[in-house]
């Protein structure tokens, strides 16, 4: 009966989106079930969009393949125990973010009905293989459940063993947290979630489980993701461009706002007082340093004034140049907004990564010929998201032409031939 409800209910409120319904008058009660399950993650505009190329296919059959296809491609930005969460209320992310935490949190308090093997390896040093098989550290009963990993590693000499905490503790030392800090790794790693990295031993590694079993660590984690993947079912889409959604889709930007009307909505609610009995609420301090967004304009500006003068003071001249990415990386014309025939999928942290990997190859050669700019460096979006660097740089003016080929060089590496290039991948 609860599941027949729940049906009903799922039925009423699809029948009242707006964007479902003029598509599913057209089809039958099966294809209709079918759009709606497909279709259920995603905002609007993206429903709206596919729906909107899958009929123009030409028949039921290549209409369906779309959506299955489309729907399939974006639940992949997502790792798979929470694709279902692609357009989730951030209610719901601070839920699923708990339930990890408090998961993680069971298992750093009592890792006893975990089994796993202990033996020593070629050099005779103690090494901690886990060999997960059963329990999900909730439960005393001992039963195979999917959140657990299995790994068999051969080895010599093993010896089972299942220790109590005052075990762990006092035998195995440093190898008792290295072995909760895997498990909680691995169970990181499903969720498409990097854990924290550490140094192996001491506080470092204590720090890094503190992480895994903190609800807001896992927030912040899950956020990102999701709103990553907003972003890129946007750019897939040529949603992002000169004439719709300009450098980063509504999505992303309504995110931004609510994480800052969060942020200033609990800077505002704390208050410190200092020695002389003054209270002030953190607000108001942050409105005093960098994190105020005009006080970092004025500083960067400042800064700049100031290298400007050193410059001058020591003869040095300066360069400004912009580097951008090849045409593969670029999802849209910018005057237009028509989709790039030569974009093959990239998005833009991809995007940044390359660039990050020609600067490497930049600062290795300037090592190379002694050169030694100084000056900054700022990252902004093109019309479609992807990035792009200006850099202002001071330098001796002997030097200047060198430093200004170097970069061009290495700008133009990929694909420098390609019409075009010279002209817009580097400009100074």
């Amino acid at each position: 009966m609860v599941t027949f409800k729940e049906k009903l209910i799922v039925k009423a409120l699809a029948d009242k989106d707006k964007v479902l319904a003029p598509y599913i008058a057209k089809v039958d009660k099966y294809d209709a079930e079918f759009i709606r399950t497909k279709l259920s993650p995603f905002s609007n505009v993206i429903k709206s969009t596919i729906l909107e190329n899958a009929f123009k296919q030409e028949s039921n059959f290549y209409r369906n393949r779309y959506i299955l296809r489309t729907s399939t491609e974006l639940t992949e930005l997502l790792p798979k125990k929470i694709a279902h969460m692609f357009f989730a209320h951030d209610n719901d992310i601070q839920l699923k973010a708990k339930e990890c935490a408090d998961y993680c949190r069971r298992i750093q308090i009592n890792p006893e009905p975990i089994r796993y093997r202990f033996a020593l390896n070629s050099e005779k040093t103690a090494k901690l293989n886990l060999s997960i098989k059963s329990s999900d550290c909730v439960s005393e009963e001992l039963t195979p459940n999917d959140t657990e990993i299995e790994r068999n590693v051969p080895l010599q000499g093993v010896n089972e063993l299942r220790c109590g905490n005052s075990e762990i503790h006092s035998e195995f030392g440093v190898d008792a947290h290295q072995f909760i800090y895997d498990r909680l790794s691995e169970f990181a790693h499903s969720f498409g979630v990097i854990p924290p990295k550490h140094s192996g031993k001491g506080k470092k590694l204590t720090g890094a489980i503190k992480r895994l079993v903190d609800n807001r660590w896992w927030l912040r984690k899950f956020r990102k993701l999701i709103n990553q993947a907003n972003e890129k079912a946007a750019i897939k889409f040529n949603l992002v461009n000169s004439k719709r959604q300009i450098y980063a889709s509504n999505i992303t930007t309504k995110n931004r706002i609510a994480q800052r009307l969060r942020n200033e909505e609990l800077l505002s609610s704390h208050f410190i007082i200092n020695d002389a009995g003054q209270r002030y609420s953190l607000q108001e301090i942050s409105d005093l340093n960098v994190s105020n967004p005009k006080i970092r304009k004025d500083e960067l500006i400042c800064r700049a004034r100031g290298f400007e003068n050193l410059a001058k003071d020591l003869g040095h001249e300066a360069l400004f140049i912009t580097i951008t990415c090849p045409s593969k990386y670029h999802r849209a014309f910018a005057r237009s907004g028509a989709e790039n025939p030569k974009w093959q999928g990239l998005m833009p942290d991809e995007a940044n990564t390359y660039l990050n990997k020609q600067w490497q190859k930049t600062r290795a050669e300037f090592k190379r010929q002694n050169i030694e700019p100084y000056g900054f460096r700022v990252v902004e979006p093109q019309h479609d998201g992807t990035p792009h660097w200006h850099m202002l740089f001071f330098i001796e003016s002997d030097k200047l032409k060198t430093l200004q080929s170097v970069i061009r060089h290495y700008a133009l590496e990929v694909d420098g031939d390609e019409k075009g290039a010279a002209e817009t991948v580097v400009t100074s």
